[in-house]
Protein backbone atom coordinates (compact mmCIF):
# COMPACT_ATOMS: atom_id res chain seq x y z
CA UNK A 1 0.00 0.00 0.00
CA UNK A 2 0.87 3.19 -0.81
CA UNK A 3 0.78 6.91 0.78
CA UNK A 4 -1.08 9.41 -2.00
CA UNK A 5 -1.68 12.77 -1.16
CA UNK A 6 -4.05 14.16 -3.63
CA UNK A 7 -4.41 18.16 -3.46
CA UNK A 8 -8.25 18.68 -4.42
CA UNK A 9 -9.45 22.45 -3.74
CA UNK A 10 -7.32 25.44 -2.53
CA UNK A 11 -9.62 28.45 -1.33
CA UNK A 12 -7.80 30.84 0.84
CA UNK A 13 -10.34 33.50 2.44
CA UNK A 14 -13.81 33.49 2.97
CA UNK A 15 -15.78 32.01 0.01
CA UNK A 16 -18.78 33.11 0.07
CA UNK A 17 -20.93 36.07 1.65
CA UNK A 18 -23.66 34.54 2.63
CA UNK A 19 -25.08 31.84 4.73
CA UNK A 20 -26.51 29.12 3.27
CA UNK A 21 -30.03 28.67 4.90
CA UNK A 22 -30.64 25.22 3.13
CA UNK A 23 -28.98 22.57 1.24
CA UNK A 24 -28.97 23.59 -2.52
CA UNK A 25 -31.49 21.26 -4.55
CA UNK A 26 -28.80 21.61 -7.99
CA UNK A 27 -24.99 21.19 -7.59
CA UNK A 28 -23.04 23.36 -10.19
CA UNK A 29 -20.08 21.33 -11.88
CA UNK A 30 -17.98 24.27 -10.46
CA UNK A 31 -18.68 23.18 -7.24
CA UNK A 32 -17.40 19.60 -7.19
CA UNK A 33 -14.70 19.98 -9.91
CA UNK A 34 -12.01 17.02 -8.24
CA UNK A 35 -12.14 13.88 -8.65
CA UNK A 36 -12.54 11.44 -5.45
CA UNK A 37 -10.92 7.89 -6.16
CA UNK A 38 -12.47 5.67 -3.95
CA UNK A 39 -15.46 5.89 -1.81
CA UNK A 40 -13.08 4.80 1.49
CA UNK A 41 -11.24 7.76 1.69
CA UNK A 42 -9.75 10.35 4.39
CA UNK A 43 -10.39 14.12 3.67
CA UNK A 44 -8.58 17.04 5.66
CA UNK A 45 -9.54 20.52 5.42
CA UNK A 46 -7.97 23.18 7.32
CA UNK A 47 -10.24 25.21 8.96
CA UNK A 48 -9.95 29.20 10.62
CA UNK A 49 -13.20 29.58 12.16
CA UNK A 50 -14.17 33.65 11.94
CA UNK A 51 -17.44 33.89 12.63
CA UNK A 52 -20.34 31.73 15.49
CA UNK A 53 -22.54 31.98 12.48
CA UNK A 54 -20.23 28.99 11.17
CA UNK A 55 -20.90 26.33 7.73
CA UNK A 56 -19.30 24.02 6.08
CA UNK A 57 -20.52 22.31 3.30
CA UNK A 58 -18.26 19.14 1.89
CA UNK A 59 -20.37 18.41 -1.29
CA UNK A 60 -19.85 14.82 -3.02
CA UNK A 61 -21.61 14.32 -6.67
CA UNK A 62 -21.24 13.28 -9.84
CA UNK A 63 -20.55 16.57 -12.72
CA UNK A 64 -23.21 14.49 -14.98
CA UNK A 65 -26.12 14.16 -12.27
CA UNK A 66 -26.15 17.88 -10.86
CA UNK A 67 -29.28 16.80 -9.21
CA UNK A 68 -28.20 13.69 -7.21
CA UNK A 69 -25.44 14.06 -4.51
CA UNK A 70 -24.73 13.62 -0.98
CA UNK A 71 -24.07 16.88 1.66
CA UNK A 72 -22.08 17.14 5.15
CA UNK A 73 -23.21 19.75 6.68
CA UNK A 74 -21.33 21.14 9.45
CA UNK A 75 -22.16 24.20 11.71
CA UNK A 76 -21.08 25.56 14.81
CA UNK A 77 -23.54 23.22 16.70
CA UNK A 78 -24.51 20.30 14.49
CA UNK A 79 -23.42 17.94 11.76
CA UNK A 80 -25.96 16.77 9.39
CA UNK A 81 -25.87 14.47 6.03
CA UNK A 82 -28.21 15.51 3.20
CA UNK A 83 -29.18 13.27 -0.07
CA UNK A 84 -30.67 15.15 -2.75
CA UNK A 85 -32.35 12.84 -4.78
CA UNK A 86 -33.71 14.54 -8.21
CA UNK A 87 -33.46 17.80 -6.84
CA UNK A 88 -35.51 16.87 -3.54
CA UNK A 89 -33.37 17.47 -0.38
CA UNK A 90 -33.46 14.94 2.40
CA UNK A 91 -32.13 15.35 6.00
CA UNK A 92 -31.19 11.44 6.85
CA UNK A 93 -28.86 12.22 9.55
CA UNK A 94 -28.39 14.43 12.09
CA UNK A 95 -26.01 14.74 15.53
CA UNK A 96 -25.50 17.62 18.02
CA UNK A 97 -21.73 18.73 17.88
CA UNK A 98 -19.78 21.95 18.97
CA UNK A 99 -17.00 23.28 16.56
CA UNK A 100 -13.88 24.69 18.29
CA UNK A 101 -14.40 28.87 19.24
CA UNK A 102 -14.45 31.72 16.91
CA UNK A 103 -10.47 32.49 15.81
CA UNK A 104 -9.64 28.54 16.45
CA UNK A 105 -7.70 26.69 13.81
CA UNK A 106 -8.53 23.19 13.25
CA UNK A 107 -8.73 19.98 10.60
CA UNK A 108 -12.00 18.94 9.89
CA UNK A 109 -11.96 15.54 9.08
CA UNK A 110 -13.49 13.23 6.64
CA UNK A 111 -13.19 9.76 7.43
CA UNK A 112 -15.14 7.26 5.13
CA UNK A 113 -14.81 3.65 5.58
CA UNK A 114 -16.87 0.42 4.48
CA UNK A 115 -20.19 1.66 6.15
CA UNK A 116 -18.58 4.31 8.35
CA UNK A 117 -18.85 7.80 8.02
CA UNK A 118 -16.86 9.70 11.40
CA UNK A 119 -16.68 13.55 11.11
CA UNK A 120 -14.12 15.28 13.00
CA UNK A 121 -12.16 18.34 14.36
CA UNK A 122 -8.46 17.37 14.91
CA UNK A 123 -8.68 14.30 17.46
CA UNK A 124 -12.13 15.26 18.46
CA UNK A 125 -14.83 13.22 16.82
CA UNK A 126 -18.34 15.74 16.39
CA UNK A 127 -20.48 12.82 14.40
CA UNK A 128 -20.48 8.53 13.51
CA UNK A 129 -22.77 7.74 10.53
CA UNK A 130 -23.41 4.77 8.92
CA UNK A 131 -24.12 5.34 5.38
CA UNK A 132 -25.63 2.78 3.29
CA UNK A 133 -24.30 3.67 -0.24
CA UNK A 134 -21.44 5.90 -2.04
CA UNK A 135 -21.30 6.05 -5.44
CA UNK A 136 -20.26 9.88 -6.32
CA UNK A 137 -16.98 10.05 -7.93
CA UNK A 138 -16.47 14.04 -7.14
CA UNK A 139 -15.74 16.16 -4.13
CA UNK A 140 -15.32 19.65 -3.14
CA UNK A 141 -15.88 21.97 0.07
CA UNK A 142 -16.99 25.21 0.87
CA UNK A 143 -17.66 27.71 3.83
CA UNK A 144 -18.97 30.86 5.71
CA UNK A 145 -18.13 31.60 8.48
CA UNK A 146 -14.79 30.27 8.25
CA UNK A 147 -11.39 30.19 5.93
CA UNK A 148 -10.18 26.81 4.63
CA UNK A 149 -6.90 25.81 3.28
CA UNK A 150 -6.34 23.23 0.57
CA UNK A 151 -8.64 20.12 1.25
CA UNK A 152 -6.90 17.12 1.00
CA UNK A 153 -7.96 13.72 0.00
CA UNK A 154 -6.35 10.38 0.66
CA UNK A 155 -7.71 7.04 -0.84
CA UNK A 156 -7.93 4.35 1.27
CA UNK A 157 -6.86 0.45 0.30
CA UNK A 158 -7.13 -2.58 2.27
CA UNK A 159 -4.76 -3.14 4.98
CA UNK A 160 -2.52 -5.89 3.96
CA UNK A 161 0.58 -6.67 6.11
CA UNK A 162 2.85 -9.73 6.28
CA UNK A 163 5.79 -10.14 8.11
CA UNK A 164 7.93 -13.44 8.66
CA UNK A 165 11.11 -12.08 10.01
CA UNK A 166 12.75 -14.37 7.64
CA UNK A 167 14.90 -11.33 5.47
CA UNK A 168 16.31 -10.24 8.36
CA UNK A 169 18.84 -7.81 7.41
CA UNK A 170 15.47 -5.39 6.41
CA UNK A 171 13.34 -6.09 9.19
CA UNK A 172 15.07 -3.03 11.22
CA UNK A 173 13.97 -1.32 7.78
CA UNK A 174 10.32 -2.28 8.31
CA UNK A 175 10.11 -2.09 11.97
CA UNK A 176 10.58 1.07 13.97
CA UNK A 177 11.69 0.52 17.40
CA UNK A 178 9.69 3.24 19.69
CA UNK A 179 10.74 2.12 23.06
CA UNK A 180 13.22 0.07 24.25
CA UNK A 181 15.20 -2.76 22.27
CA UNK A 182 14.01 -5.31 19.68
CA UNK A 183 16.16 -7.49 17.91
CA UNK A 184 15.67 -10.76 15.44
CA UNK A 185 16.24 -14.14 17.04
CA UNK A 186 16.62 -17.11 14.73
CA UNK A 187 17.23 -20.70 14.98
CA UNK A 188 19.92 -22.12 12.53
CA UNK A 189 20.63 -26.10 12.87
CA UNK A 190 24.25 -27.06 13.35
CA UNK A 191 24.20 -29.11 10.01
CA UNK A 192 22.26 -26.25 8.10
CA UNK A 193 24.80 -23.38 9.39
CA UNK A 194 27.82 -25.99 8.41
CA UNK A 195 26.33 -26.23 4.32
CA UNK A 196 25.37 -22.06 4.85
CA UNK A 197 22.08 -22.87 4.32
CA UNK A 198 18.79 -20.88 5.19
CA UNK A 199 17.95 -20.47 8.84
CA UNK A 200 15.40 -22.85 10.18
CA UNK A 201 13.10 -20.35 12.12
CA UNK A 202 13.46 -16.53 13.00
CA UNK A 203 11.10 -14.27 15.08
CA UNK A 204 10.65 -10.61 16.91
CA UNK A 205 12.26 -10.71 20.33
CA UNK A 206 12.13 -7.66 22.73
CA UNK A 207 14.34 -6.66 25.23
CA UNK A 208 14.01 -5.71 28.89
CA UNK A 209 11.69 -3.17 30.70
CA UNK A 210 9.18 -1.70 28.07
CA UNK A 211 9.15 -1.94 24.56
CA UNK A 212 7.34 -0.99 21.50
CA UNK A 213 7.90 -1.25 17.99
CA UNK A 214 5.94 -0.40 14.95
CA UNK A 215 5.31 -1.15 11.45
CA UNK A 216 2.78 0.19 8.52
CA UNK A 217 0.81 3.56 7.36
CA UNK A 218 -0.09 5.76 9.45
CA UNK A 219 -4.03 5.46 7.67
CA UNK A 220 -4.20 2.42 9.02
CA UNK A 221 -7.55 2.30 10.28
CA UNK A 222 -9.91 -0.96 10.10
CA UNK A 223 -8.58 -4.71 9.96
CA UNK A 224 -7.84 -8.09 11.30
CA UNK A 225 -4.13 -7.90 13.18
CA UNK A 226 -2.57 -10.93 14.04
CA UNK A 227 0.31 -12.60 15.06
CA UNK A 228 2.24 -15.80 16.85
CA UNK A 229 3.38 -15.38 20.50
CA UNK A 230 5.13 -17.00 23.28
CA UNK A 231 5.51 -14.73 26.50
CA UNK A 232 6.74 -16.71 29.60
CA UNK A 233 6.82 -13.89 31.50
CA UNK A 234 5.96 -10.57 32.02
CA UNK A 235 2.91 -9.32 29.40
CA UNK A 236 2.77 -8.30 25.69
CA UNK A 237 0.95 -8.19 22.61
CA UNK A 238 -0.35 -6.65 19.58
CA UNK A 239 -0.02 -2.84 19.32
CA UNK A 240 -2.95 -0.86 17.05
CA UNK A 241 -3.58 2.58 16.30
CA UNK A 242 -0.11 3.46 16.69
CA UNK A 243 0.92 7.18 16.86
CA UNK A 244 3.70 7.67 19.13
CA UNK A 245 5.69 5.90 21.77
CA UNK A 246 2.80 7.64 24.33
CA UNK A 247 -0.26 7.18 21.96
CA UNK A 248 -1.34 3.67 20.87
CA UNK A 249 -4.13 0.95 21.93
CA UNK A 250 -2.80 -3.10 22.85
CA UNK A 251 -3.82 -6.32 23.41
CA UNK A 252 -1.90 -7.58 25.94
CA UNK A 253 -1.67 -10.91 27.79
CA UNK A 254 0.38 -12.19 30.86
CA UNK A 255 0.33 -12.08 34.60
CA UNK A 256 -2.79 -14.09 34.40
CA UNK A 257 -5.07 -11.37 32.33
CA UNK A 258 -5.87 -10.04 29.08
CA UNK A 259 -6.28 -6.35 28.87
CA UNK A 260 -7.18 -4.03 25.93
CA UNK A 261 -5.63 -0.70 26.96
CA UNK A 262 -4.84 2.63 25.64
CA UNK A 263 -1.88 4.66 26.26
CA UNK A 264 -3.03 8.74 25.88
CA UNK A 265 -0.01 11.25 26.41
CA UNK A 266 1.65 8.57 28.52
CA UNK A 267 -1.22 7.67 30.50
CA UNK A 268 -2.32 3.98 30.57
CA UNK A 269 -6.03 3.00 30.71
CA UNK A 270 -7.24 -0.71 30.80
CA UNK A 271 -10.67 -0.77 28.51
CA UNK A 272 -11.43 -4.00 29.36
CA UNK A 273 -9.61 -7.16 31.01
CA UNK A 274 -10.32 -10.86 31.76
CA UNK A 275 -8.83 -13.70 33.33
CA UNK A 276 -6.83 -15.98 31.16
CA UNK A 277 -3.77 -18.39 32.11
CA UNK A 278 -1.68 -19.00 29.54
CA UNK A 279 1.06 -21.60 29.67
CA UNK A 280 4.63 -20.65 29.54
CA UNK A 281 6.52 -22.79 27.32
CA UNK A 282 3.54 -22.48 24.70
CA UNK A 283 3.05 -20.67 21.88
CA UNK A 284 -0.53 -18.82 21.24
CA UNK A 285 -2.13 -16.98 18.16
CA UNK A 286 -2.94 -13.13 19.72
CA UNK A 287 -5.79 -11.47 17.33
CA UNK A 288 -7.60 -8.38 17.28
CA UNK A 289 -10.19 -6.94 14.94
CA UNK A 290 -10.44 -3.22 14.44
CA UNK A 291 -13.09 -1.53 13.00
CA UNK A 292 -14.45 2.03 13.44
CA UNK A 293 -14.40 2.71 16.98
CA UNK A 294 -14.52 -0.83 18.34
CA UNK A 295 -11.80 -3.67 18.90
CA UNK A 296 -12.23 -7.23 19.86
CA UNK A 297 -9.59 -9.44 20.93
CA UNK A 298 -9.09 -13.16 20.95
CA UNK A 299 -6.49 -16.16 21.94
CA UNK A 300 -6.52 -18.58 19.76
CA UNK A 301 -10.00 -17.93 17.83
CA UNK A 302 -11.60 -17.58 21.60
CA UNK A 303 -12.61 -14.20 22.50
CA UNK A 304 -11.52 -13.06 25.26
CA UNK A 305 -11.75 -9.21 26.00
CA UNK A 306 -13.46 -6.33 23.51
CA UNK A 307 -13.99 -2.46 24.01
CA UNK A 308 -15.41 0.76 22.08
CA UNK A 309 -12.60 3.54 20.94
CA UNK A 310 -13.04 6.79 19.58
CA UNK A 311 -14.01 6.20 15.74
CA UNK A 312 -11.63 9.21 14.85
CA UNK A 313 -8.10 6.80 15.82
CA UNK A 314 -6.36 5.17 12.63
CA UNK A 315 -2.25 4.50 13.01
CA UNK A 316 0.42 1.79 12.65
CA UNK A 317 0.39 -1.64 13.89
CA UNK A 318 3.19 -3.00 16.26
CA UNK A 319 3.88 -5.39 19.23
CA UNK A 320 4.95 -4.43 22.81
CA UNK A 321 5.94 -5.99 25.76
CA UNK A 322 6.87 -5.24 29.38
CA UNK A 323 9.10 -7.01 31.68
CA UNK A 324 8.87 -9.63 29.07
CA UNK A 325 12.47 -10.67 27.69
CA UNK A 326 12.91 -13.93 26.39
CA UNK A 327 9.52 -13.66 24.02
CA UNK A 328 9.11 -14.27 20.86
CA UNK A 329 7.02 -12.99 17.98
CA UNK A 330 6.24 -13.91 14.72
CA UNK A 331 4.18 -14.64 11.43
CA UNK A 332 2.43 -10.78 11.58
CA UNK A 333 -0.51 -10.49 9.35
CA UNK A 334 -2.80 -7.72 9.09
CA UNK A 335 -6.30 -8.39 6.46
CA UNK A 336 -8.73 -6.17 5.60
CA UNK A 337 -11.56 -6.25 8.27
CA UNK A 338 -15.31 -4.44 9.02
CA UNK A 339 -17.75 -4.63 11.49
CA UNK A 340 -21.06 -2.29 11.53
CA UNK A 341 -21.17 -0.75 15.02
CA UNK A 342 -21.45 2.53 16.10
CA UNK A 343 -19.88 3.22 20.25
Amino acid sequence: MTRRIIPVLAVLGIISTFAWADVPSQLPADRVTEPLDASDCLLTIPIERTDKAVEVLVEFGDTGAPATFQTLRVTGGAVQVWDVQDGVPKLTDSRDATLPAVGSSFDLIVHARGPHLVISAGDEVLAHFLREGFNEDRVGAHATGATIGDLMVQPLGDVLFDEDFFATEQVPDRWETLAGEWQVGIYWDPLQEMDNRPIGASWYEPGEGACLTASGYEIFDSYRLSATTRIPHGRGGLAFHVRGPSDYCAFEVGEGQARLVEIRAGQRGVLAQAPVELRPEWSYRLRVDISTGHARCFVNDEPVVEADLSPALMGQIGLTAHDAIDSRFDDVTARPYLATHIP
